[in-house]
């Protein structure tokens, strides 16, 4: 009910106030978060971990093309899907983008199977171990082609290859 009086109108907006503040709305939303990330499966939440991932690679190309488009540097048709004739962290950017979206379909695939198909249980364990490989895989890509880094960036590809070739026989089974 609604004070009528100035005093108590004060006191009933500061009520009001602290339950619509912007700390109090940030923190109902981060107990709502934390609550429904509770009820979701890690393999649900590392593919949407693996989207985001590659969302952000994405997005940084873009930025680093845009600052090259606006300062001059490069037309804005001048740009190949491969970054060809950019330099090399950007093809490397591109390369690590692409990876994500080559492997996107095989590991979200067998995530999503799996939960659809009611058998999360299979691929909860290691989702979090897949979607760990692929950013460790892209951040080795972005920094270096050395040899020691093209083996690293293999190595944690076929943590990732050797889990949904687990996970394919699991699913079958």
């Amino acid at each position: 009910m609604r004070p009528n009086n100035g005093v108590q109108m004060s006191a009933w907006r500061r009520h009001l106030i602290s339950r619509v503040s912007p700390l109090a709305i940030c923190r109902h939303v981060a107990t709502a978060i934390i609550q429904e990330i509770s009820n979701v499966s890690a393999s649900l939440l590392s593919f949407l971990g693996f989207l985001s991932w590659t969302l952000a690679l994405l997005l940084l190309m873009e930025v680093i093309r845009s600052k090259l488009v606006i300062t001059g540097e490069v037309a804005a048709n001048g740009f190949t899907p491969t970054n060809a004739g950019q330099s090399p962290f950007m093809q490397r950017l591109a390369r690590a983008h692409a990876n994500c979206l080559e492997g996107l379909p095989l590991f979200g695939g067998f995530m999503l199977l799996a939960v659809v198909a009611g058998k999360s249980h299979i691929t909860d364990p290691l989702a979090y171990v897949v979607l760990v490989a692929r950013i460790a895989q892209s951040i080795i890509h972005l920094a270096s082609a050395s040899p020691a880094a093209v083996t690293m960036r293999f190595l944690a590809f076929v943590v990732q290859l050797g889990i949904a070739v687990y996970w394919a026989f699991r699913l079958a089974g």
